[in-house]
């Protein structure tokens, strides 16, 4: 299912730091569309709604780490413990299995 949401608003500056050690702009946008992809393979649906809740989440928790940079495997656990407290458990599932890249 296409997402159309997320203006980065109250946007993070932050860098991802990569598997590889490259550095990487934190951005929710690529996120969301890592969880579309995610709720399409898991055959559940999220909307508009869902997605806002799910970046508002994820960026707070994120906050509340007051750091500029965040490993990679660190962002995709504190993303996996939203969807799952969100309700999202397939998708979180789905997303935690992700790209081995």
């Amino acid at each position: 299912m296409y997402i159309r949401s997320n203006k980065n608003k109250g946007g993070i500056n932050m860098k991802v730091i990569k598997k590889d050690g490259r550095l990487q702009e934190f951005r929710i946008r690529k996120i969301i569309l890592s969880l579309e992809r995610a709720s399409d393979e898991a055959r559940k649906s999220i909307n508009e709604s869902d997605s806002e809740n799910i970046s508002r989440m994820i960026m707070s928790e994120i906050r509340k780490l007051a750091v500029d940079k965040i490993e990679s495997n660190k962002l995709k656990e504190i993303i996996i413990k939203c969807l799952k407290e969100l309700g999202f458990t397939a998708i979180a599932e789905v997303y935690s299995k992700g790209s081995k890249k």
